[in-house]
């Protein structure tokens, strides 16, 4: 089973268990704005996500996985890598629950999962996409290494698209 570990953070892949940290993650305000509604409002939803994400650590070998701190195994967000057709390149993405937005954790996981994308799964190229007024996101990519490349539109919504190599 996928692990990794961070100096505060176990990035692990998601479980059958992780239902009621899931509606949470995706009804919060930050993930409806900045990501969009998912529809993910009972466990039997839940669950049919968690299965989705599942299918792709085997289909892609790898995808998103839950955050959480390991001092108390608390989830956080998540983060994780998918390779969408509409995109020339894996991209990473993240999310984390509002109460633990500005610790740093998006940073250390993105940062983290960026290493690992590079040096195990030998993705040399790595994009990003965000909403052009997700100010906390560019500023984030950035600091890892990402450069703004250009706008695209992206199921029909206009977003930035970011690279790194």
């Amino acid at each position: 089973m996928f692990n990794l570990r961070t100096k505060r953070l176990n990035i692990r892949e998601f479980l059958e268990s992780d239902t009621k940290f899931v509606i949470n993650l995706l009804n919060s305000p930050t993930w409806i704005k900045n990501i969009g509604q998912r529809n993910i409002q009972n466990e039997a939803q839940a669950q049919v996500y968690i299965q989705m994400l599942r299918r792709n650590y085997q289909e892609q070998g790898y995808g998103f996985y839950l955050v959480e701190r390991h001092e108390d195994q608390v989830p956080v967000g998540m983060c994780g890598l998918i390779k969408r057709e509409t995109l020339p390149h894996t991209d990473i993405g993240f999310a984390f629950l509002p109460e633990h937005e500005g610790c740093g954790y998006g940073t250390e996981s993105a940062r983290t999962m960026l290493a690992y994308a590079q040096q195990s799964l030998g993705l040399e190229t790595i994009a990003a996409i965000t909403l052009p007024d997700n100010t906390q996101c560019i500023r984030l990519l950035e600091k890892i290494g990402f450069a703004f490349q250009q706008q695209i539109i992206h199921n029909n919504e206009q977003l930035l698209l970011f690279i790194t190599h």
